[in-house]
């Protein structure tokens, strides 16, 4: 790594990886059980800065080869909100003066788990051995990547199952009384009574 932050970002892939082994994403396999093939993987460095350009974070992210997939013709779909969406949102609060909040959620793929009969397996990330040796590969337990990269290998889970934002909406949005629009997939509102009363 020629980077002249290389010891920060060696620094965040250690942090990567073991919040991916706390959060059990994974367990360690023989190559010879990966049936469906080892899914290659490389790592996806990033400085994140605040609003002054001063250095807030390094963060290392392990992703898998998506990059590598067959053109197939068909769209790609990421369960994000797109940019005139955001900035709607932002106008709106200016104007009816909204308090605004933005959350950075970590290893947010990981929120949901693979099913047992669908098995993904991916090689260990550039960096890291194997703690049983070179012959071993890693089973993932939890999504580490979205339906698309799965596709591309041929890995056909279904389409609802490893998307993170339904994860996310169910057990977070849902719980919280919100609703989604139904004309922007990843825009959720509540609507909230104000009574003003006259002294």
């Amino acid at each position: 790594m020629a980077s002249p932050y290389k010891y920060q970002f060696l620094e965040s892939a250690q942090n990567e990886v073991e919040e991916l082994v706390k959060k059990e994403t994974w367990y360690e396999d023989l190559k010879s059980n990966a049936t469906t093939g080892v899914i290659p993987c490389k790592w996806v460095f990033r400085i994140k800065r605040t609003s002054d350009g001063t250095i807030r974070k390094f963060k290392g992210r392990v992703v898998l080869r998506g990059d590598l997939q067959e053109d197939t013709g068909e769209d790609n779909y990421s369960p994000v909100a797109a940019w005139p969406t955001v900035r709607s949102f932002l106008v709106m609060s200016v104007i009816l003066g909204w308090v605004t909040t933005s959350i950075d959620f970590s290893n947010a793929f990981v929120q949901s788990e693979l099913p047992e009969d669908k098995p993904v397996w991916m090689a260990v990330p550039r960096g890291f051995i194997s703690t049983k040796g070179h012959e071993y590969c890693l089973r993932l337990r939890k999504s580490l990547m979205d339906t698309e990269v799965l596709r591309c290998y041929g890995l056909n889970t279904p389409a609802r199952h490893s998307n993170t934002l339904d994860w996310f909406n169910q057990n977070t949005m849902s719980v919280c009384g919100m609703e989604r629009i139904s004309w922007l997939y990843s825009m959720w509102m509540t609507v909230v009574s104000v009574h003003q009363t006259k002294t």
